[in-house]
């Protein structure tokens, strides 16, 4: 049978659609016929793991994975557009920021508990501020 000369990468990930569907290769022949395998592995849709592993590119496409990141990229290339027409924009100064993207980290945030308190400041900050 020609799924058995399927890499073992391709074949975890039928199994995986299979059971994302109800079924496992187990239920082949008997609750799922060949034919049905055929035509379900035949029309999986973009957002299979077949898909994922044959074709990762069209795959990240297709599923919206991408989607957030250029989203964010057009709006930060808007507000360029916008700021080069502006005042400060001729003048170079207050260049607009990249739009953030959930995934990466703000370097620019405080964060609480990032360091050391100094000595001179802790009876303040053990105080509650008073």
């Amino acid at each position: 049978m020609w799924l058995c000369s399927l890499p073992p990468r391709e074949l975890a990930a039928i199994e995986a659609d299979l059971v994302r569907a109800g079924w496992t290769f187990d239920d082949v022949p008997a609750r799922l016929s060949y034919p049905a395998l055929f035509a379900f592995i035949e029309n999986l849709p973009a957002d299979s793991a077949l898909d994922r592993i044959t074709d990762p590119q069209t795959a990240a496409w297709t599923s919206g994975v991408l989607v957030p990141n250029l989203l964010a990229e057009i709006g930060y290339r808007l507000d360029i557009l916008a700021w080069q027409q502006s005042k400060d924009g001729s003048k170079g100064r207050r260049r607009p920021q990249p739009w953030e993207r959930p995934w990466a980290k703000n370097k620019n945030k405080r964060r609480i508990g990032a360091g050391a308190i100094p000595a001179s400041r802790w009876e303040k900050f053990w105080d509650g501020g008073k």
